[in-house]
């Protein structure tokens, strides 16, 4: 709708911090061990903290899948593409079940949530395309 709309340009911007966020959760965490109890006891191999940097990560890089499916499906519609892969046909059927085509500037931040909780954390767009190429 020319320069009169953003677009995608929030979720873009959004994508943008996740990946530095996911960049900096990437940092390792110290692998010391430390003693209390005046060296009685070992304790902390900072092993949950580095998983739950790791579950912070794959949350992260869902989101930015999601962006991506979101922005990949809306130009495949754009470009009127006739013929797609098995795969790549089974995705832009389960994203548009979830997330209408962008027609006018509206919150995309529901798309990507509900396009995470309904198709990518529990694995059904996986599962779908999978199904579509065997």
């Amino acid at each position: 709708r020319g320069t009169t709309r953003s677009g995608f340009a929030p979720p873009l911007k959004s994508a943008e911090a996740l990946l530095a966020e996911i960049r900096h959760l990437a940092n390792p965490v110290p692998a010391e061990a430390r003693w209390a109890s005046d060296g009685v006891e070992d304790d902390l191999t900072n092993a949950p903290l580095a998983g739950r940097k790791a579950a912070d990560i794959l949350w992260r890089l869902r989101l930015v899948l999601a962006i991506e499916l979101v922005i990949a499906t809306q130009a495949v519609d754009l470009a009127k593409v006739a013929r797609l892969g098995r795969g790549t046909t089974a995705a832009h059927a389960a994203v548009r079940r979830v997330v209408p085509p962008l027609d006018d500037d509206r919150a995309q931040a529901p798309d990507i949530a509900r396009l995470d909780r309904e198709l990518l954390a529990n694995h059904k767009l996986l599962k779908e395309v999978r199904a579509a190429i065997a």
